[in-house]
């Protein structure tokens, strides 16, 4: 793979069909990626630029092993999270899971800092980072709901949708319910719409299920909301957990 071209790595992503449109299925990029490791510091900055999105894929997934003794990766994946195409954007949360199981302590401050200040696309990354974070079993709970406590204020309605029913909802609420539920009630008592509205929008997640009973009293305080989207979705959620009459 080190003596092809850009052009050629270019042509190979987009020599098949993959959910109707040029492009190799998963697996293959996969593949691709494996191939190219070895010269991944030469790729990556190339693959980044091109306007394949299958190959800024290949060089997302390339980063992860190398960022955490990379600081001039930041930049390199701060792009590729507000990528334009949305299967991009899918792999550049890679590189922060990655990262974060090399080097918790070291990559604690930019997270933070994304959280905080960080627009929406990479904001949401983080999100989809907490529940592969949490799947992973190597990282404490509460670490990844300090980073969600600075995610959960944000209005924006792709970085919510991405945090209370994906993260927490589907990620660490079934596989850590005590802290979890305990965040969700701090929440439902925020000033903040948002924060109200993930710890209600969290119960919509068919794993989240087997919760609801226990937090009656977060959701109905919530139905009387302030906010309509904060009460439509905690209604949604007791309607949907109503026992269905015969």
């Amino acid at each position: 793979m080190a003596d092809w071209t850009i052009a050629q790595l270019e042509a190979h992503l987009e020599s098949e069909m993959h959910h109707g449109k040029p492009g190799l299925s998963a697996a293959k990029k996969q593949a691709l990626v494996r191939a190219l490791r070895p010269d991944a510091r030469h790729w990556i900055p190339i693959l980044a630029e091109s306007p394949v999105p299958g190959a800024r894929e290949v060089a997302a997934s390339l980063i992860g092993p190398l960022w955490h003794d990379s600081q001039e990766l930041d930049a390199v994946v701060f792009r590729l999270a507000q990528d334009p195409h949305w299967e991009v954007r899918e792999w550049a949360a890679g590189p922060l899971v990655d990262r974060y199981l090399a080097d918790a302590e070291g990559s604690w401050a930019l997270f933070c800092d994304w959280a905080d200040h960080a627009p929406d696309e990479v904001k949401r990354a983080l999100a989809v980072a907490i529940k592969s974070l949490a799947h992973s079993n190597q990282v404490s709970p509460d670490a990844l709901l300090k980073i969600a406590d600075r995610l959960v204020r944000f209005e924006n309605d792709y970085l919510r949708k991405n945090l209370g029913p994906f993260a927490i909802g589907d990620g660490l609420l079934p596989l850590y319910p005590e802290p979890t539920l305990s965040h969700l009630a701090r929440w439902a008592r925020s000033q903040q719409w948002a924060a109200r509205w993930n710890a209600a929008a969290a119960f919509t997640a068919k794993k989240a299920a087997p919760w609801i009973e226990t937090a009656q009293d977060i959701l109905a305080s919530l139905t009387g909301d302030q906010h309509p989207q904060v009460r439509r979705v905690a209604a949604r959620v007791l309607k949907s957990a109503a026992p269905k009459n015969l």
